[in-house]
């Protein structure tokens, strides 16, 4: 920087003097500023899925409670100021194009890093807890976003910095990363947990064709089912559908459950197989409803949390029916397997 001054010349004597500067700044770098700042932050969206859960939780009837999910979120802060972020995670499912849940948690603080390359762990979860965390936020409808497993969950942040202080900062830009990087939810449940188990005999009438003349009062259809699943699951008459060949209910035969014989036992270690039998009884006044109409039999079992053993569920766990069989009192047995 130069200052120049011309010369001044009089015969008098000078009371006043006023000097106009003229400045000239040559090109010159800016290394950091001290003021207010309002950076424009943008940060694309991220997704990701939920893994390692077991396949019978895969059913769209099905409703989780977790007790404590708990979502990790690992980003920066380079920038010499606090920034605060809103974070909005939306569920999504079946190719919907509107999520079927959205929880928002609002002024997360990310705070100063010391170096540009250190991370800042916030942890959202539904309850308190001691966590390994800068930043934790209990969001108690956590539970919202996975009630129904989602296809993905995609996670937006709004960060914003306080434009009314003052702040000393580096002129550069600044990156700000965006993974989510873990996602634990612990497969211990609430109270509003259901799950539901969706099976079917199929293709009935290959094995009843030749019995059109019978008509029957009651027949009795019994499925030996196996279980690792450490809950107990229970089938109910209005959760079971008889229907013909062409996808038809038949209305006329009433459902009722055996007596003794409505649950599929829980597995007492979470490994070890149990096997169970259940019964399903048809009955019909109606004699044209013979054996043969009947070409498929769908029931849903279910479990919730009520009935849990103790043991937690795991994505090797299973639930399998290995025989069916059906039997007219008096008259005929047919193995349907």
């Amino acid at each position: 920087m130069t200052v120049s001054v011309n010369g001044v010349q009089s015969n008098q004597t000078i009371k006043k003097l006023e000097i106009v500067p003229h400045i000239t700044l040559d090109e010159m770098e800016i290394g950091e500023i001290c003021g207010r700042i309002d950076p424009e932050i943008n940060i694309d969206p991220t997704k990701f899925t939920l893994d390692d859960l077991p396949d019978f939780l895969s059913d769209d009837a099905t409703e989780l409670d977790i007790k404590n999910p708990v979502f990790s979120l690992n980003t920066n802060n380079p920038i010499g100021a606090p920034i605060l972020t809103n974070l909005v995670m939306k569920s999504f499912k079946n190719g919907q194009k509107d999520p079927i849940a959205e929880v928002t948690v609002n002024d997360i603080e990310l705070a100063k890093n010391t170096g540009e390359d250190g991370d800042r762990r916030v942890v959202i979860a539904r309850e308190e807890g001691d966590y390994q965390a800068d930043e934790v936020a209990v969001v108690p409808n956590l539970n919202d976003l996975i009630k129904k497993i989602p296809d993905y969950i995609e996670v937006s942040m709004e960060p914003r910095v306080d434009s009314e202080n003052f702040y000393e900062l580096e002129v550069k830009d600044y990156q700000i990363n965006d993974g989510l990087c873990d996602v634990d939810i612990p497969l211990t449940f609430g109270s509003n947990l259901l799950i539901v188990y969706n099976d079917s005999i199929k293709d009935l009438q290959k094995d009843l064709e030749d019995l059109d003349i019978i008509s029957f009062k009651k027949a009795v259809v019994t499925l030996t089912a196996a279980s690792t699943i450490p809950l107990k699951m229970t089938l109910n008459a209005d959760d079971v559908d008889i229907k013909d060949k062409v996808g038809r209910p038949i209305e006329n035969i009433k459902v009722s459950i055996g007596e003794g014989k409505e649950t599929v036992n829980p597995s007492t270690d979470g490994t070890t197989e149990a096997e169970s039998e259940v019964e399903i009884i048809l009955e019909s006044d109606n004699a044209f409803d013979t054996l043969s109409r009947i070409d498929r039999i769908c029931f849903k079992l279910k479990a919730d949390s009520k009935e849990s053993s103790g043991v937690p569920l795991k994505d090797t766990q299973w639930i399998q029916v290995k025989k069916s069989a059906l039997q007219v009192p008096g008259g005929v047995n047919i193995d349907l397997n």
